[in-house]
């Protein structure tokens, strides 16, 4: 795996804490990142997307390029699809979050197959896909925010469902929050062929 075109970590004040997602499209990313700052005005540049490996050190004495060629390797080819559901709220984290309504066994089997090696964690909370539109809230505050956000959310008139298009590979920075590292795109799903003439 060639890191080059990264900056070398020291520049940025890196933590060591690394996740992979997947970006949703641009139309819907826009208009859940509006979404986000409006429930949670002190996010840090928020980018709507799906995590399949939540934040982790690296497996002790492994090195990120042993966790880029894991992913290389393991990674599927080819694209499937994701429908983003309604708003719900984790009860334990008061989390607001919008579900899936496909794609979650794919993702689910993606993190099994992911979590071992350099990336191999204990998982603080149990694998649950979503998409985050909210957290670090009070007690008081989740409910509330959970009623605006389906009635924003209701108002959204773009698509819901998409295809997997890459898999981006991310650190957390002191300085800029969640940085971009390496980005494993995905084939485009074969179209099914046409009728037999």
């Amino acid at each position: 795996m060639d890191l080059s075109p990264v900056t070398p970590v020291t520049d940025l004040g890196c933590l060591d804490s690394f996740a992979l997602v997947t970006y949703l499209p641009e139309s819907l990313r826009l208009f859940l990142d509006d979404l986000r700052l409006s429930l949670e005005p002190n996010a840090v540049s928020p980018r709507a997307h799906v995590t399949v490996l939540p934040p982790r050190p690296l497996a002790k004495g492994a090195t990120l390029a042993q966790a880029g060629n894991l992913l290389a390797e393991k990674l599927p080819r080819t694209s499937f699809e994701i429908a983003v559901g309604g708003v719900e709220v984790f009860a334990d984290t008061r989390v607001i979050y919008l579900a899936l309504d496909a794609g979650w066994d794919e993702l689910q089997g993606l993190h099994r197959l992911l979590n071992t090696g350099a990336l191999a964690a204990a998982d603080r909370f149990a694998f649950h896909p979503h998409v985050t539109l909210a957290q670090n809230l009070g007690p008081a505050d989740a409910a509330g925010l959970a009623e605006v956000a389906s009635a924003a959310w209701a108002r959204f008139s773009g698509p819901r469902r998409f295809w997997v298009e890459n898999f981006t590979l991310v650190q957390n920075t002191t300085e800029l929050g969640w940085r971009d590292l390496v980005e494993y795109p995905m084939l485009p799903t074969p179209a099914l062929p046409g009728p037999i003439r």
